[in-house]
């Protein structure tokens, strides 16, 4: 039988070795990121412990959190299609009166000013943003949290 050296716990009655203890180690491919979803990238994982490691052979442990690729939330994007439009008002309005969103809703991106909070303000600076009347980065250093 073989045992997994970190957790003892069995892995298969089959000899199966890495050479660096015994443990059933299976590649994870990487996974790209999305508006909303993390990715992660790719790496190596003990079916039986979960502990990752960056290669093959189980000798370069890394902590899960250091795999994770964060979602690239676009600002304002509430309709989670990958870029900043009208559409993203009429979502987050749809939002406000509890009408059903799309199946793609991006409460993070929908935070437009970053308040922590969706609220018709999120709608009134895309909608600035839209007709560059500001941008982003002007409204943040204007509204800058002290």
């Amino acid at each position: 039988m073989t045992y997994c050296t970190e957790c003892g716990e069995e892995i298969s009655r089959e000899n199966f070795k890495t050479g660096y203890g015994d443990h059933d180690i299976r590649f994870f491919a990487r996974v790209e990121p999305t508006s909303t979803e993390d990715g992660m990238e790719e790496h190596y994982e003990c079916t039986v412990c979960g502990k990752c490691f960056r290669d093959a052979t189980g000798s370069v442990e890394v902590d899960r959190e250091e795999l994770i690729i964060k979602a690239e939330h676009v600002r304002g994007d509430a309709d989670g299609n990958g870029e900043l439009a009208i559409d993203d008002v009429t979502t987050i309005q749809r939002y406000l009166v509890e009408l059903p969103v799309t199946d793609n809703w991006d409460a993070i991106a929908a935070d437009a000013d970053k308040d922590e909070e969706i609220d018709i303000i999120d709608v009134s600076l895309i909608q600035r943003v839209l007709a560059n009347m500001t941008t982003f980065d002007a409204w943040d250093a204007k509204h800058a949290k002290s």
